[in-house]
């Protein structure tokens, strides 16, 4: 009598896979597979999150402005040596998260600071960018306008009537 399965146990084991399955399977390529998907994983979670810039840009959109001014600040020494698309970039973010804080004197310091790497290196922000740039600083104009200048008058706090009783 003939056995119609293999004699080998390996050659058996795929026999019945493809048997009850319907498939075979090739280790190899899934292998291959595999690692391809975890090496762009990792390219896309590296381009993605972009450093402490992308946190930085990421934290500022979901509103936690002291985190981004803190995370900045720990980072400025890394200013003279990032490119000038991040140091655009740097200054920008910085300078958003302080106009949220309320510090618009050293707002306006990064702002400008943006402003200027855009002029020397134009296309240095998105145009997005750029329009939060344009926007955050017409802002810090109208907030300067507003601000009382240091020659107003003091006025008494207690009010002062002719009729004394």
């Amino acid at each position: 009598m003939v056995s119609q399965f293999p004699q080998n146990h390996f050659r058996a084991r795929f026999f019945f896979k493809r048997f009850f399955t319907g498939r075979s399977y090739d280790i190899p390529l899934i292998m291959r597979r595999i690692g391809a998907l975890l090496a762009w994983s990792f390219c896309l979670f590296v381009l993605g999150c972009g450093g402490y810039l992308g946190t930085a840009q990421l934290a500022y959109q979901d509103g936690r402005y002291l985190e981004v001014a803190e995370n900045l600040g720990d980072h400025e020494a890394d200013l003279p040596r990032l490119p000038p698309e991040k140091q655009a970039i740097y200054g920008l973010y910085r300078g958003l998260s302080l106009i949220m804080l309320g510090d618009h004197d050293a707002a306006s310091h990064w702002l400008d600071f943006a402003a200027d790497v855009e002029k020397t290196r134009p296309g240095s922000l998105l145009p997005a960018q750029r329009r939060e740039l344009e926007d955050a600083r017409d802002k810090l104009a109208k907030t300067a306008d507003m601000e009382p200048t240091s020659e107003a008058i003091a006025l008494p706090t207690h009010p002062t009537s002719d009729a004394q009783p």
